[in-house]
Parts: structure tokens; sequence; C-alpha cells
């Protein structure tokens, strides 16, 4: 398998999907915005539908992934080689994910998705060498083998109250170079305690790097998300530094309001299906909680466009975003890691897209959709679609 643009390892589905992350930064959830009332129109016809068995952003999500709501207890095996033995202690090296990891998902979920790490803080000897394990073209079988060693070695956790698990290897060996999420079909999962697991992660040298976030990142395939930048050409030309599952490291790192709908962290009633003809909507800014997230206007069988609003808050406040309507097109019939979202207007050139959301009096047409920016006031951002 190729090694993408970013530099972040493959994660490794039946199906690859591949991942991407990053460092810094921290943020919050916001306050409670009134709701306003969306367009009387069913969402029916907006719940653009699956078409991958594995990662995608269609509607519903794929049933063998991970929950996404409620408790979500993630086992935390710590591993090392003979050739590249441990010198920091588990606990030092759990500090570098906890508490960035579960601080993220409670603020960009609302509060609805808790992430209980669970480690055992003990290094455990593999019994190859780091260069033993086939990471330069790592494929998912060979993956998989290096999951079950790992978990065969914990024999004194309890993994009956796990939903998933992360395999942390020492970060200081060099030939596991890059972390992976492990995202298997209901035949081809790993068993610890009795327990098959079809979603997982595990942590390479790029950990130093990316930091907590790089779990988030690889999490958000084992809920099912697929990655948005591209994994041929220029990796970020699709959609910028926009989204987590982009690239981390950007300016806008939280989940655009589509993932979070597919998520089930947005409700149906804060979705604003519109309507044949002309609608307004008052969209609530994704980096709070409450109100009308996003407004979708279906263009196809598996194309929408979608606008959202987007500040200067939680976790989008990593660079020079300009505050405003985000609009973007979704196929879900399109694999991932090659366009299944796109920020409009489409640029290739531009592979930050921080100035791409509208500004009030801003218009954007593409699909036989129009998305004009209204008006911007403390509670939000009025958009107005004609369809």
């Amino acid at each position: 398998m190729r090694r993408v643009p970013c530099g972040v390892r493959p994660a490794l589905a039946l199906t690859a999907a591949l991942a991407c992350g990053s460092s810094s930064g921290s943020g919050d959830a916001g306050t409670t915005n009134p709701t306003p009332t969306p367009p009387a129109n069913s969402v029916a016809e907006c719940r653009l539908p699956a078409k991958f068995s594995d990662l995608g952003l269609g509607l519903p999500r794929v049933v063998n992934r991970q929950k996404s709501t409620g408790d979500v207890r993630i086992a935390a095996v710590f591993v090392d080689f003979s050739d590249a033995p441990a010198t920091r202690t588990p606990q030092q090296i759990f500090a570098i994910l906890s508490p960035t990891a579960e601080n993220y998902y409670r603020a960009v979920s609302y509060g609805r998705m808790n992430l209980i790490l669970q480690p055992s803080f003990v290094w455990r000897r593999m019994s190859k060498p780091t260069t033993g394990y086939g990471w330069s073209s790592l494929t998912f079988t060979a993956h998989r083998t290096y999951i079950q060693e790992a978990l065969n070695l914990a024999t004194e956790v309890d993994f009956s109250q796990s939903d998933g698990f992360v395999i942390v290897s020492n970060p200081d060996a060099g030939a596991l170079s890059n972390g992976s999420a492990f995202v298997a079909s209901s035949s081809s999962g790993v068993t610890a305690g009795g327990k098959t697991f079809l979603n997982g992660a595990t942590s390479g040298r790029d950990l130093l790097g990316w930091g907590g976030y790089w779990l988030n990142h690889e999490m958000g395939h084992t809920l099912g998300l697929p990655d948005l930048y591209a994994y041929a050409g220029q990796a970020h030309r699709f959609v910028g530094g926009f989204s987590l599952m982009g690239l981390i490291s950007g300016h806008s790192r939280e989940f655009f309001g589509w993932e979070r709908w597919l998520l089930g962290w947005i409700d149906d009633g804060q979705v604003a299906c519109a309507a044949t003809g002309t609608s307004e909507t008052l969209l609530s800014p994704v980096e709070q909680i409450g109100g009308t997230k996003i407004v979708v206007v279906p263009t196809g069988a598996t194309t929408a466009v979608v606008a959202e609003s987007r500040r200067a808050l939680g976790y989008d406040t990593n660079g020079a975003l300009s505050p405003g309507v985000v609009v973007y097109f979704i196929d879900t019939s399109i694999a991932n890691g090659t366009g299944v979202l796109k920020v409009l207007p489409i640029n290739d050139a531009d592979m930050s897209k921080a100035n791409a959301p509208l500004q009030p009096g801003g218009s954007l047409s593409f699909g036989g959709a129009t998305v004009t920016y209204v008006s911007r006031d403390a509670n939000g951002d009025r958009v107005r679609v004609v369809r």
C-alpha cells in the first residue's frame, strides 16, 4: 500500500482507509443557542444512502463500526520490542493521549460521547523486532496478526467491558513509523478475553508529533468516518484545514456538521432539508450546542450541497479561519480518500480553504443549488437556499 502525501500510515480495513493527524490545540463545547424552526421538509430525502460496507458518509452508519454515543471504553495495551525497548514509562506515553483525546470527543459530540481510556500500565515485549512486522508495506492480514499478538500478551486485562482497543507501541521504535486504524468485517476481527473486536487502532512513532488527536482521527475511522484528504495528488485539495478527518493540524479541526449527523451527535430536528423553491434557515455555529446545524440541498440520488456556520470557537481556533458559512458538496458513492466531501468553491490549488466560507451577502451556486449568506448575528448565520 502506498505512503500517503501527509506521511500517515493507512488505516487497514478490508478496503483501505487512510489516516492523517496532527498535534496542538484545545477547545470546549459552547453554550446553548435558541433552536430556530427549520423548513417543514422531511429529512428523509436528505439522508444520502450508504454505498460502502466499511467507511463512508452515507446514512445509516455501518453497523459494524464502534458505537458513537454514551460511554465508549477503549482498552490501551502497551508494547515494546527487543530492538527498541521502552525507556519511558507507559504512564508517560499515555499522557500524550490523555486527556486530549477524551476532551475532544466530549466537546465535538456535545457531550453525547464519553470516551473512557482503560490503560494497563505494563510494557509487554513483542516476539519479533520492529522490522519483523512488515510495517513498511503493511497489509490488513499483517496488521491483524500484529494486533492479535499484542492482545494475547495482555492476559491479565479484563476486556469484557471494552468497546475497542488501542495498541500503543514504544513511540521511539523507528520501524513502526505510522499509526493506523483497524476496521474489520464481522468475520475478520481479533479476539481478547473471549470477545471479538472489529475496531481498534495501533500507534507508531508519529504519535510524538500528532499527540492525542492522533487517536481521535483513528477512532474517527472506527466510528465509520472516511478520510477527507486525497490519497493521490495534492493531499488537502478537497477540504483544506477543515475537519479532523482531513487535516488535524488545520485551522478548523472540528468535524463537519454532516459527520456529526452521521454519528448521532446532531438530531434530525437539527437538520434543515431544503424544499424545492426558496427557503431560509438560521444556522447555529457547529462549535456550539443546540440550534439547526446544517441545511442540506439534495442534488441527486447520492449527492447534496450542505451549508453550515463556522466560528472561531472550540477546536476551530487553530489558525486563520475566516468565520462564515461553509458550503460543501457530498457524494456518498465516492470512495474513501478520493473526494467524498469537497469544500466549495472547488479550487484544487487552495490547500487551506481558510477563506472559502461565505461572508454576509455572498452567494454560491453548485449542482443546481444556490446558497446565499443573508445575515449574521449572535445566534448564528441566516442563509437562503434556492433549489
